[in-house]
């Protein structure tokens, strides 16, 4: 609760926005928050995504991102860790994927900030999405969220941007479609 308020207090503003799909290459993972696993499996697996489309001279279309497919906090999160690129890439190797984040409506919004408080700007998004009337494209199944479409890009790089409080990220929900 105490995060959450830090987060509502720096005017996080949302809105809604139509994509078209957003195709990637990624590694796809099981983690969770705890003891550090989720920050374990970052690192790696966007340096091996940004390594192959280094080698095969495919330029990306957006930010590093990651996909939330399936969260159950604190100990089970099924993500997608990759980069926005133009095409599906053919004969990937073994444990990388092409998939896509498709079109839609979406709800999204810029956090300023350390990592850390990312979870509290997820929930402040989903609160606010709730507030006015919007269903987001998921569902629960035995405790476990089921997400159509929820991603993070992270829109600059810490080695590049030391001060967590200039780290920008961009939260993306789609937007149940009747």
């Amino acid at each position: 609760a105490y995060r959450h308020a830090i987060v509502r207090r720096r005017n996080l503003k949302f809105e809604i926005g139509s994509w078209p799909e957003r195709t990637y290459v990624a590694r796809r993972r099981t983690t969770s928050m705890e003891n550090g696993a989720f920050s374990k499996v970052l690192g790696p697996a966007f340096q091996s995504v940004a390594a192959l489309l280094s080698e095969r001279q495919v330029e990306p279309v957006g930010r590093p991102m990651i996909r939330y497919l399936e969260v159950d906090m604190p100990g089970h999160l099924l993500i997608d860790i990759g980069i926005p690129v133009p095409a599906a890439m053919p004969d990937l190797p073994e444990d990388f994927i092409n998939d896509a984040l498709p079109a839609g409506d979406y709800v999204e919004g810029v956090y300023h900030g350390h990592y850390d408080d990312l979870i509290a700007a997820n929930a402040a998004l989903q609160d606010w999405a709730s507030e006015h009337g919007i269903v987001l494209a998921a569902h629960t199944q035995n405790g476990t969220e089921h997400w159509v479409s929820r991603a993070e890009f992270y829109l600059n790089d810490p080695a590049e941007v030391p001060d967590p409080a200039a780290w920008q990220t961009r939260l993306c929900y789609l937007v149940h479609q009747d």
